[in-house]
């Protein structure tokens, strides 16, 4: 198995577009992939076939992370057998260009992350920035999501207490009193007036994702959210999860 992956950002979009609702069967994945390396067992890997991701991160997993540039590139202009049909043109367009500028996204998880080892948090913040193409409404809902599991790893590790009811605002403000946000007191003025713009964010993304996230029934006149939207509030919940992790880390 390779030690290097591509940024969570690219997996996951690979993911969404060629092993969810579009794309290849699992066989199929394994038959385009096994050209890459003889390391890749033959079709199935395991009694129940497993997932069609599974197979996918498999595969990549067992390239060294510059095949798993070149195979993926390959498999966005790759037009032979694709049983769940073919992906959106638009997000393989943005996928080929993440792989050939080596973009990442504006805020990585995985540098981060690395460093305080929360699992949970990696999946919620690289499904969040997979998703935003093909799936907008997924990607307003799991921005959401990403900032209530900050909040609460950050609290647990400080063995804060919270009610587990599902009020962003309540949980944020808690994360925030169990915080030092301020550091430099030349500053403190200043970041006060900032954070406490982000309760407007949090409500935001709150409000946002009830409207407009995949989280709840919608009435026939239900009009979604552009990839821009989308976009938008992943960044936005991306850096204020940046800070609270710093901070939280600066103040342990």
């Amino acid at each position: 198995m390779s030690e290097e992956r591509l940024p969570a950002k690219i997996r996951v979009a690979a993911k969404n577009l060629f092993a969810r609702l579009t794309g290849m069967s699992s066989r199929e994945i394994v038959e385009f992939f096994i050209r890459y390396s003889d390391g890749i067992p033959e079709y199935p890997w395991q009694p129940d076939a497993g997932y069609r991701a599974d197979y996918l991160y498999g595969c990549l997993d067992r390239l060294p992370v510059s095949l798993q540039r070149q195979a993926l590139l390959a498999l966005c202009d790759y037009s032979g057998p694709m049983s769940y049909g073919s992906p959106p043109p638009a997000g393989v367009e943005e996928l080929r260009r993440w792989l050939h500028e080596g973009e990442a996204p504006v805020h990585d998880a995985e540098g981060l992350l690395e460093q305080i080892d929360w699992p949970y948090v990696q999946r919620q913040w690289g499904k969040a920035l997979g998703v935003v193409d093909p799936d907008p409404e997924a990607a307003v809902s799991t921005a959401r999501s990403l900032i209530e599991t900050v909040c609460k790893h950050i609290l647990d590790e400080r063995r804060v207490d919270y009610d587990n009811d599902g009020d962003m605002t309540a949980l944020y403000k808690r994360c925030v009193q169990s915080l030092d946000f301020s550091g430099n007191v030349k500053a403190a003025s200043c970041l006060k007036q900032m954070t406490g713009g982000t309760f407007g964010v949090v409500g935001g993304l709150a409000g946002l994702r009830n409207e407009q996230g995949d989280s709840h029934g919608k009435g026939k006149d239900y009009i979604g959210p552009e990839p821009r939207h989308a976009r938008f509030a992943v960044n936005a919940a991306a850096a204020l999860a940046t800070f609270l992790i710093e901070s939280h880390q600066a103040t342990a």
